[in-house]
């Protein structure tokens, strides 16, 4: 599961609306909607900020700068087809 896919569990199963999150977290509700939808992909620092609300940890998906000695790139944005290796901690009941 990517995190993306783990987001938009996390999003549907939290008992609140994407109005709540939006405001919230301080995403427009147009693109918590379009997320939703499979529509717009999110920045890490967007999906950050939703989780954040949501109670999510997402220490293990952070950006690490290549230039860094053994720092291994991650996508920028959360896709659906991001990788899943780096979202075991992210939503480990829905793993």
């Amino acid at each position: 599961m990517t995190l993306a896919d783990q987001l938009r569990a996390a999003i549907a199963n939290c008992n609140r609306s994407e109005y709540e999150i939006a405001t919230e977290s301080g995403v427009s509700q147009g693109s918590v909607t379009r997320f939703m939808r499979g529509e717009r992909d999110w920045t890490l620092g967007t999906a950050d900020h939703v989780a954040e609300v949501l109670g999510l940890d997402l220490a293990g998906a952070k950006y690490a700068p290549a230039s860094r000695p053994g720092a291994k790139r991650l996508p920028r944005r959360v896709t659906s087809s991001s990788s899943p290796a780096t979202t075991a901690d992210v939503v480990p009941e829905l793993n």
